[in-house]
């Protein structure tokens, strides 16, 4: 139980930086 919240807590963790390195991109896309 405790390594699956751990994993969880993981991917979301992964999932806030891929979000933030979406935006970031998207925003240096658009500047350009």
């Amino acid at each position: 139980m405790k390594s699956h919240v751990h994993r969880f807590a993981q991917d979301e963790r992964l999932a806030f930086l891929y979000q933030i390195k979406v935006t970031l991109t998207h925003s240096h896309k658009t500047r350009e």
